[in-house]
């Protein structure tokens, strides 16, 4: 069996939990994401990811650490990045 890290025991209990639940319950996709950043920030995260991202060879690697619910897998797709496992 795996030895679990501090780190993963906080996230995979109440805390991970409960975390998820406030930051992402009323989530339903890429767009209502990038509301909410734009009511906080006054600009949209798609619009930030084509900012920094936009002119980068969509065939690069990326490492997204910690993707939780996957909004910001999901945006990357969007933008014409693709995934393998």
């Amino acid at each position: 069996m795996k030895n679990i890290t501090n780190q993963e025991k906080i996230w995979i209990g109440k805390f991970g939990d409960e975390f998820t639940k406030r930051n992402f319950s009323n989530l339903k996709d890429v767009a209502s994401f990038d509301e909410i950043h734009r009511k906080n920030f006054g600009f949209g995260r798609v619009e930030l990811y084509k900012k920094f991202l936009g002119k980068l060879d969509r065939s690069i690697r990326i490492l997204e650490v910690g993707s939780n619910v996957g909004i910001q897998l999901a945006i990357l797709k969007k933008m014409g990045f693709s995934f393998s496992k």
